[in-house]
């Protein structure tokens, strides 16, 4: 049926389906294959998910009850509706107070993720979310994950991972670590460059100065997805100084930190962005 149909047809239909389906079209024919795997419908599908796909929250917790983290999904309207335990309760039944009681002790024992009705639980990143349970951003369906425990074998080592298929690669190590550079501080922002369609994770390194008179030295690198590796910035960096892991935000191709003028954050504060 493809060979009587144009292409552009074809990208209509094709961009509807999820991901999980697209793959398996893949299977279908060379010329289909060809086409999935073009820049085009890739950014032709990400446009129409994200035009006609209602947004979502992530939360990370560690789950008391199941005794391990979990990653979900919520409505941003309304991540915690109040009658999450309650909506589907028939009001008109005659035992509606007992049924209310044997509710509110579920509730109270088994807690609000035991309900999954106002959630999307990520079942696929259980296992990984215990080794990088740090999130350090997420852009279009992509998760940016690291390890912040110096103690541990992943430290300062990041996955990106797409829940929705689901697949994860781990990056190749930073040029800036502790081992070849000292002691350092350093924050870090993941987002997609709609410029050159490509997703980036840039880290900003402050190394730490042997007394107060000498200048903090700044270290930028960035890894590119398309590449595989990082490099480093020729620029020398920010002008102000970010906090030691700040929370970026990603907003219009570009990372925001709020930092400061000097390391003590006593002068004024700055926005900074790369």
């Amino acid at each position: 049926m493809s060979d009587y149909l144009p292409n552009g047809v074809i990208v209509n239909i094709l961009q509807r389906l999820p991901v999980n389906s697209i793959i398996n079209c893949m299977c279908v024919c060379k010329t289909w294959n060809s086409l999935i795997s073009s820049q085009y419908f890739i950014t032709s599908h990400l446009n129409f998910t994200l035009s006609n796909t209602q947004h979502h929250l992530l939360f990370r917790h560690f789950d008391l009850k199941l005794h391990k983290y979990r990653l979900t999904l919520h409505s941003s309207h309304d991540p915690f509706p109040r009658n999450h335990f309650s909506k589907f309760l028939d009001l008109t039944d005659p035992a509606i107070h007992i049924r209310l009681l044997c509710l509110h002790q579920d509730a109270q024992d088994k807690g609000f993720f035991a309900f999954p009705s106002d959630f999307i639980d990520l079942p696929c990143l259980h296992n990984l979310i215990v080794r990088f349970s740090t999130i350090v951003g997420s852009s279009n369906g992509l998760l940016c994950l690291t390890n912040d425990d110096p103690d541990s074998e992943d430290y300062d080592s990041y996955v990106l991972c797409n829940p929705s298929i689901p697949k994860a690669i781990r990056l190749p190590l930073p040029n800036i670590r502790s081992d070849s550079h000292g002691p350092f501080h350093q924050s870090r922002g993941f987002g997609y460059d709609p410029t050159t369609r490509d997703y980036k994770l840039v880290r900003v390194a402050y190394l730490e100065a042997e007394s107060n008179t000498v200048p903090v030295q700044t270290l930028v690198e960035i890894y590119t997805l398309s590449t595989g590796a990082w490099r480093y910035v020729n620029a020398p960096g920010p002008r102000g100084l970010i906090h030691d892991r700040t929370v970026p935000v990603f907003l219009n191709g570009a990372v925001h930190w709020l930092g400061h003028t000097d390391p003590r954050g006593q002068k004024e504060k700055v926005l900074l962005e790369t």
